[in-house]
C-alpha cells in the first residue's frame, strides 16, 4: 500500500489511500477490455515512465486489484468492484469532452470501447464484434451488464470497418458509413449502444 493516507477513518478515505495514486483508476480503465502486457498498459499510458509504471503495478498486485499471469496483467475481481466507480466518474467527465480532443490529447480506440460499457441502454441480449481495421473487440451484452474483450473476432453480428469509419458513428453520433454488418441484430445493437441504424446496404 502506498505510504501516503488521508488517515481518516472513513470508507471513501482508505479506498482513495488505495486508488487515489496517479494512474491506478487508469490502468484499471485498461483492463476493463481484458489482460495486457507491460508495453500494451505502458503504450496507452501516454506520460508515464517505465519505473512509475512498474512501481504502480507492483503496488495494485500487492493490494489486490490486479493479478499477474505469466507476463499478462489482468483485474482481479476486487479490482472489478471498481467498475462502476470508474463508470460513473466517465460519465461526470463526459461533459469536459465537448468540442473533441485538445491538441495534446491522446485517442485510444480502447478508452472508446470503455465507454460503450455505461452508454448501454437496451434490455436485448446478444455479441457483437466490432473489427476495428486491425483490431476486434467483443461486446456481449445483457440487461445487467456489459463485457468487452479486446482481440475476439467470432460472434453473429460483426461489423468492420476503418478507424475514420467507426468514429463518427460510435462517438459522434452519424450515420454508418463505408462499414460492412454482417449477420442479424443490428439494429437492436444500435438502439442498445444509442449510435445512428441507418445502415445503407447498397
Amino acid at each position: 500500500m502506498s505510504k501516503r493516507s488521508y488517515q481518516q477513518y472513513c470508507g471513501l478515505a482508505r479506498a482513495l489511500d488505495v486508488v487515489g495514486e496517479r494512474w491506478t483508476l487508469l490502468i484499471l480503465r485498461n483492463l476493463l477490455i481484458g489482460p495486457q502486457r507491460y508495453t500494451a498498459l505502458q503504450g496507452c499510458l501516454p506520460g508515464i515512465t517505465t519505473n512509475l509504471l512498474a512501481k504502480r503495478l507492483r503496488e495494485m498486485e500487492a493490494q489486490g486489484l490486479i493479478l499477474k499471469e505469466g507476463r499478462l496483467y489482468r483485474i482481479s475481481p476486487m479490482g472489478l468492484e471498481l467498475e462502476p466507480a470508474i463508470m460513473a466518474l466517465g460519465r461526470f467527465g463526459q461533459r469536459y469532452l465537448a468540442g473533441g480532443p485538445r491538441d495534446d490529447d491522446t485517442v485510444e480506440l480502447g478508452w472508446g470501447m470503455v465507454s460503450l460499457k455505461r452508454r448501454y441502454r437496451g434490455t436485448a441480449e446478444g455479441k457483437a464484434v466490432l473489427a476495428v481495421g486491425e483490431r476486434s473487440f467483443l461486446l456481449d451484452y445483457s440487461p445487467s451488464y456489459v463485457d468487452v474483450r479486446e482481440g475476439e473476432t467470432h460472434a453473429p453480428l460483426v461489423v468492420s470497418g476503418t478507424l475514420a469509419a467507426f468514429r463518427p458513428w460510435l462517438f459522434m453520433g452519424q450515420p454508418p458509413r463505408g462499414l460492412s454488418v454482417s449477420g442479424p441484430g443490428f439494429r437492436e445493437f444500435c438502439g442498445s449502444f444509442g449510435v445512428d441504424p441507418q445502415y445503407d446496404e447498397a
